[in-house]
């Protein structure tokens, strides 16, 4: 590229060299994703290289820290967001229930009381909220800097949340996995009207490179990916309905 070669050359299948390279990494992209596979760096940071070169100066300088697309940033924080509000109003019986508590393994969750039940998911929440914050002041959250908002200001839930054996990768990995979920359902992106005024890049839809610079190259270990909730099924919440520590919920 750097030596002139023509970004809008086309092969015998009319694909320009930046589309012809997205369709192999789409085919690689499944296998990871059927067996639910941490990204490698291996494999991420050469794709990341290749997509960057072939893409068009405008669209390389839309990126947020030479990665995160525009359209992938939003549906990330919104996703955030609305999480927190949910956790934030939600019973503990409702949590115990919610698409995101099945990203926290089973060996976590048995470490929750039922004295300890509300500190623990305001703790969970408050992570979803760092991260939406972390997003509206245009930085990508990783692992290190959400661990670097908490250490700043002590937070007593986020504490008990950390001392129960949960992970800040535990929320990353819920964002992660919702937002490409929103982003592959079309009724579901509709919800999300701003979305279209964004510019579309070829790495809206690669979340296995946002997993890896989040998760493993911002700070943070993952050895395996949720969601757990097939090793959760038959776990109970003991929940005291006179207790007055859930008014808040």
């Amino acid at each position: 590229v750097r030596s002139g070669a023509s970004l809008q050359a086309t092969n015998l299948d009319g694909d320009t060299p930046l589309q012809s390279f997205m369709k192999i990494v789409e085919r690689s992209n499944g296998y990871a994703q059927r067996f639910r596979l941490p990204p490698r760096e291996v494999d991420v940071l050469p794709k990341l290289a290749c997509a960057r070169a072939l893409m068009a100066p405008d669209a390389q300088a839309v990126l947020l820290e030479g990665w995160l697309s525009p359209r992938m940033r939003e549906v990330l924080r919104n996703t955030a967001q609305i999480t927190y509000e949910e956790i934030t109003t939600s019973t503990p019986v409702e949590l115990h229930r919610m698409e995101c508590t099945e990203y926290i393994p089973e060996e976590t969750l048995t470490q929750v009381t039922k004295a300890s039940s509300k500190k623990f998911y305001d703790g969970w929440g408050a992570i979803f909220c760092c991260v939406a914050g972390l997003l509206n002041e245009g930085l990508a959250p990783t692992v290190q800097r959400i661990k670097d908002a908490f250490t700043g200001k002590y937070d007593d839930d986020y504490q008990c949340f950390i001392e129960k054996g949960g992970l800040i990768e535990f929320a990353l990995d819920a964002i992660l996995d919702i937002s490409e979920n929103i982003l592959i359902d079309p009724d579901i992106l509709t919800d999300l009207k701003d979305i279209d005024f964004l510019p579309t890049t070829p790495l809206d839809m690669q979340f296995d490179i946002a997993r890896f610079m989040c998760i493993m190259n911002g700070g943070g270990t993952w050895n395996s990916r949720g969601p757990y909730d097939d090793e959760n099924d038959h776990l109970e919440v003991e929940v005291d309905e006179d207790d007055e520590s859930y008014g808040d919920y």
